[in-house]
């Protein structure tokens, strides 16, 4: 466990490490997870987002964050949420 952000233990955000994946879960979970969201953090969202977004709905496209992420939002097959966090990609990624 990497972090938790919650006042009684039960709503919150809670960070999860393993190796090199590392984890995000948002809740409340209210009925049957569909007001869930987990955060996936990679070293390529743009690259995450050209493969998965042939596959699954996407909720919004990557975008800069003002505090400091390129993310995008995507839908698993239930119908949960999936948001990707990845570095700002630098000027000279563009090319």
């Amino acid at each position: 466990m990497t972090f938790e952000a919650s006042e009684d233990g039960r709503i919150g955000l809670l960070g999860l490490e393993r190796g090199t994946i590392q984890l995000t879960l948002d809740s409340p979970m209210d009925g049957h997870g569909r007001n869930a969201c987990v955060s996936l953090h990679v070293d390529d969202a743009d690259a995450y987002y050209r493969e998965w977004s042939a596959k699954v709905p996407v909720q919004r496209p990557p975008r800069d964050e003002d505090w400091g992420a390129r993310t995008f939002d995507l839908l698993d097959p239930s119908g949960n949420t999936i948001f990707v966090m990845g570095p700002v990609r630098t000027a000279a990624s563009h090319h």
